[in-house]
């Protein structure tokens, strides 16, 4: 019954020796030391058993390989997927960053078209009494002395394009250097004419009669913003202003118009001068003017910032409808170079000691009436054209001779004369 209960198998459950049928023969057997054909059966069956076992085993390893071998197909199959789709997403990030930059470049290109477009319309030339368009955009004028006289010296040739700003500069103020000091300037301090507000310089000339009215016919007014003195020599300097400037046809309002500026006509022409300084007015002496070397470009990004501004309002003073747009258009064509700021030389002759005192005198009287507007201008006293030199550096001046630091300088009064220094 104990092996019976160990084999606990189907088929020795059926044998003889498990329905007890057999009781009497396994003594027997074992008595005499052969074995019986019941326990050959059994020793058959146990083997059966163990080979089937084994099958058996055999047959779930094969399915548990077969599963662990379609499990990992299907996980290398995702990961080449995986692959692919973080290479798609990769590809498709990059095409979106040069999408962005296309855009950024797209949107630079249409801006700096249209920024070309306005320059075009801005330089467009009327046919009535316009210079050609080469004119304007004509190689740099000669630069030198169109009427040179016994004290002016010509003016060595002075290439902008290759050199630097400073070295523009020092060769202008060299050139300043070497003309001729009048012998007849004050050795006192010059003494202002002090002019309350809101009055100007040119209502109190107004004032003026009898003979200080004849020196008077022609009179300019220095400007700090445009006006540059000779570091060494502060009797002489020079003075900013457009070689072009642009007005509105009064017949249609849309259309502009540029025009050359005759700067030639007034050259060597001796003019009674004025500066403005710390609020003060100041006579300077009479001076006569002399062409340098226009601007550069690189001189252009170097000047100060209200330097250039005047020179752009002074550009487009006489053009209506004028914008913000407009504004910093001229101010790129100053810097590309397609718009010229012509350099005009200051020269010191003379000290008209007279017109000095006379002025000094006729302010003391005008003090004590408080009348400081006289008539309108008349014709002996002239127009009184303010010269739009604006070329103030931040540089002081000397209060002998020629100095001229000025502040507003009542830049606002006077008609444009394309003849004037205007």
């Amino acid at each position: 019954m104990a092996e019976r209960k160990g084999l606990g198998s189907p088929l020795l459950s059926r044998t003889p020796s498990a329905q007890g049928q057999v009781s009497g023969i396994y003594p027997a057997a074992g008595r005499r030391g052969l074995a019986s054909p019941s326990q050959v059966y059994l020793d058959q069956l146990r083997v059966t058993e163990a080979l089937l076992a084994r099958d058996y085993a055999i047959n779930q390893m094969e399915g548990v390989c077969a599963s662990n071998r379609a499990k990992e197909a299907v996980i290398a199959q995702l990961r080449h997927e995986k692959e692919n789709l973080e290479a798609k997403l990769a590809a498709g990030s990059l095409i979106g960053d040069m999408d962005t930059e296309c855009c950024k470049d797209n949107d630079a290109l249409r801006k700096s078209n249209a920024e070309l477009h306005a320059r075009l319309e801005l330089l467009s030339l009327q046919s009535e009494g316009t210079p050609a368009m080469t004119t304007m955009l004509s190689p740099t004028m000669q630069h030198e002395l169109l009427s040179p006289s016994q004290d002016t010296p010509r003016i060595p040739s002075l290439y902008a394009d290759a050199e630097p700003p400073e070295a523009i500069m020092q060769a202008r103020f060299a050139v300043l250097a070497d003309l001729p000091t009048p012998s007849d300037l004050p050795n006192d301090c010059l003494v202002p004419i002090l002019i309350p507000t809101p009055f100007s310089l040119q209502d109190f000339l107004a004032t003026v009669t009898g003979s200080l009215r004849i020196h008077l016919a022609n009179y300019r007014i220095f400007q700090e913003s445009t006006t540059r003195w000779g570091p060494e020599r502060e009797e002489h300097g020079y003075y900013l202003t457009p070689a072009f400037k642009c007005s509105t046809n009064p017949r249609v309002v849309t259309a502009h118009r540029w025009h050359a500026i005759d700067l030639e006509s007034e050259f060597n022409r001796p003019t009674e001068c004025f500066f403005n300084r710390q609020g003060k007015w100041y006579y300077a002496g009479v001076y006569k003017t002399f062409r340098l070397q226009d601007i550069a470009p690189q001189e252009w990004a170097k000047l100060p910032a209200e330097t250039t501004q005047a020179l752009v309002k002074e550009t487009i003073a006489h053009r209506k409808n004028v914008s913000p747009q407009t504004i910093y258009e001229v101010g790129q064509l100053y810097a590309a170079g397609a718009l010229k700021a012509a350099c005009v030389g200051l020269q010191c002759i003379g000290f008209n000691d007279a017109l000095y005192h006379g002025l000094l005198a006729q302010a003391d009287v005008c003090a004590k009436t408080g009348h400081w507007r006289g008539p309108p201008v008349g014709v002996g006293l002239g127009t009184g054209a303010i010269w739009n030199a604006n070329a103030g550096f931040g540089q002081s001046l000397m209060s002998t001779g020629a100095a001229g630091a000025g502040g507003d300088a009542g830049a606002d009064t006077g008609p444009d004369d394309s003849k004037a220094f205007a």
